[in-house]
């Protein structure tokens, strides 16, 4: 499945086409643990313009004490263009 992704996305982009990742962790779902689904997640987002998390998203794969705006960063020099961080009832901040 990541090969798809890693595919897909590639393709999007070198044909023009705007293309947005949301990592929507979900613990169950993680196979061979949160280091090589990290490893994905981070490849994928060099990948995309847009890359979209909420703030569970970003602390179940970087842990609770991380600022969300270091992730952003990173994965704007990933190759992320645009990057929206949600927290829920609190909104949202893009980062650029």
């Amino acid at each position: 499945m990541a090969s798809f992704f890693q595919e897909f996305f590639g393709t999007a982009r070198a044909r023009g086409a705007v293309a947005c990742f949301d990592p929507n962790v979900r613990r169950p779902m993680i196979r061979g643990g949160f280091e090589s689904y990290r490893a994905r997640v981070e490849r994928f987002v060099g990948l995309v313009d847009i890359a979209k998390a909420s703030d569970e998203d970003v602390r179940a794969l970087y842990g609770d004490h991380i600022e969300l705006a270091s992730i952003a960063g990173e994965w704007l020099d990933r190759g992320a263009r645009l990057v929206l961080l949600t927290r829920g009832a609190q909104g949202a901040t893009a980062f650029f």
